[in-house]
């Protein structure tokens, strides 16, 4: 939590930093004039925090799948489909900025027979034509004397005052003229007054109208009109024109980061149900039944999808619980089947031997038949004892407790166990050779695999051991010189009772199989037969 909280800080302050940077060097351009700077520095820091957050998704995105993680390829396939869509929705909305700009452009500069443009320049022609005709009227009244049409006149000088307030208005207007003759607009009220006037010697004479309602509230109209096509004209003349680019940009790029965040989320929520469903799958088929995928974010499909998952799991639990419970049973009684078999082979030889010895007991002979007897009997319960052994070891066998250790101190304590039964070794090993196993367990695979290689040499045993690494396994491997092992039994050769001794238990090579297969390893062998035998441990490193 405290580092993740330090990096969001630092990502803060680099943020911070190159938002200032990019706003002082925005504004110094000559681009950010028509912008406020606390605008252009909050826009910018927004667009920083959101390129560095778009920079880490992306970055996390491709190296989880580069890595093959569990559900990063459909999270990278929902993120390219957003960003698919959101790429082609903002490059389909600047082209409509575009078009209407233009549009908007080109409705204001259009000909003069297009109404959006001819209405105000027509209004303005009537305007204009209303004032000129009604000045030309005043100037004609002035010269010939003639007044009409609501025309009035009078002579006024500056140094009066007068009571009339259209004249009062004019004489002001006069006294600052500071020409003889002109024409010249007063206001009184709400009311406007066209005026034309004449020096007359120290007067001026004067002709005046009122202004028709109807013309004044065209002109306002129009004057309105027309302030609008002036901030329009700036518009587009000196903003768009000149910054269409950047203001694109500043809206896309914020978006497109947005999009991106959005994207990533959506396919984190989206995929990560069906992430955990394939990782408790994985688990499933590596073996794992306890396990259970949570549905927190699942909806409709996928989580009834999961649902489906937990309850397969836990069937599949119950099921290796009676499979396990059946075949323990059936391993037993095979078990039991075969020790009794065994158990009865000896019985039948020391019951016959016994027998002869109870007829035999008023006999003169009894002496010289007593000692080969006793022989016998001594060597079948040899037999039977070194059977009950073999079982005891056989269902003795526990999980293993593992340690690493040097395979060379491994082989050369199992050399030292044959020391007195003349067997020429060969051992191949090197010495920093290690694996990580049940030492105990180990040696006892490898006594009995040495066991069954000089047994099936009858003069002068030979027996080769090597161990090498096959990438993260390390192979052990024992060999003999014997009669090698027959073809129709190569396949239960590590079954219990199986041997191709007279003597032998049987139980030898499934005591081997077993450790191994408890240390996630395998064992198999190579043999032909007259030229021997080959047995391979292969165990894992870790």
């Amino acid at each position: 939590m405290a580092k993740r909280l330090v990096i969001f800080i630092l990502l803060f302050v680099v943020a911070y930093v190159l938002s200032l940077f990019i706003t002082g060097w925005f504004l110094s351009s000559g681009y950010g004039q028509a912008v406020n700077k606390f605008t252009a520095f909050g826009v910018t820091f927004v667009s920083v925090v959101l390129l560095i957050l778009s920079v880490y998704i992306l970055f996390k995105s491709i190296s989880s799948f580069v890595k093959k993680e569990i559900g990063s390829r459909i999270r990278m396939r929902l993120l390219v489909m957003f960003l698919l869509i959101s790429i082609t929705s903002t490059l389909i909305l600047s082209i409509v900025f575009v078009v209407v700009f233009n549009s908007l452009r080109l409705s204001f500069y259009a000909s003069p027979d297009e109404k959006f443009y001819s209405l105000p320049k027509e209004s303005l022609k009537v305007l204009s034509g209303y004032y000129v005709d009604t000045f030309e009227e005043l100037d004609k009244a002035i010269r010939s004397g003639s007044y009409k049409n609501g025309i009035k006149n009078a002579l006024v000088s500056l140094d009066l005052e007068y009571k009339d307030e259209v004249i009062s208005n004019i004489v002001e207007h006069l006294k600052y003229s500071g020409v003889n003759e002109g024409r010249s607009i007063v206001k009184v009220g709400n009311s406007e007054f066209l005026f034309s006037f004449k020096r007359e010697g120290n007067s001026y004479l004067v002709a005046y109208t009122k202004i028709d309602e109807r013309i004044t509230y065209l002109r306002e109209s129009l004057s309105g009109i027309l302030r609008v096509f002036s901030k329009i004209e700036f518009l587009f003349e000196s903003f768009f024109s000149n910054y269409i680019v950047y203001f694109i940009l500043l809206i896309n790029i914020p978006s497109l980061f947005l999009s991106l965040l959005f994207a990533y989320l959506s396919s984190e929520y989206i995929s990560a149900s069906i992430s955990n469903l394939a990782r408790g799958m994985s688990e499933v088929s590596k073996g794992n039944l306890n396990v259970s995928v949570s549905d927190n974010f699942a909806f409709g499909e996928i989580k009834d999808l999961i649902r489906s998952f937990n309850d397969m799991v836990v069937k599949l639990r119950e099921y290796q619980y009676r499979l396990m419970k059946m075949e323990r049973i059936e391993l037993w009684r095979e078990i039991a089947r075969k020790f009794a078999h065994e158990i009865k082979n000896p019985l039948t030889p020391i019951k016959l031997t016994l027998q002869r010895l109870m007829l035999l007991s008023d006999s003169p002979k009894l002496k010289e038949n007593l000692i080969p007897s006793l022989k016998v009997i001594l060597e079948e319960v040899d037999r039977i004892d070194n059977l009950v052994s073999q079982l005891s070891n056989f269902a003795k066998i526990s999980m293993p407790v593992k340690t690493k250790f040097e395979v060379l101190d491994l082989v050369l304590s199992v050399k030292e166990l044959f020391s007195g039964h003349n067997v020429e070794f060969n051992i191949q090993v090197d010495g920093s050779l290690k694996v990580n196993a049940d030492y105990d367990q180990m040696k006892q695979c490898l006594i009995n695999l040495v066991k069954n290689g000089i047994e099936a040499q009858k003069e002068s045993p030979r027996i080769d051991i090597k161990a090498f690494r096959r990438g993260d396994f390390v192979v052990i491997s024992v060999k003999d010189y014997g009669e090698g092992i027959p073809e129709d039994i190569k396949k239960e050769i590590f079954k219990p009772y199986t041997t191709t001794k007279r003597s032998g238990s049987g139980l030898g090579l499934s005591i081997v199989e077993t450790i191994v297969m408890n240390h996630g390893g395998k064992v198999y062998f190579e043999s032909e037969l007259g030229k021997g035998s080959e047995f391979f441990i292969e165990l894992p490193v870790e």
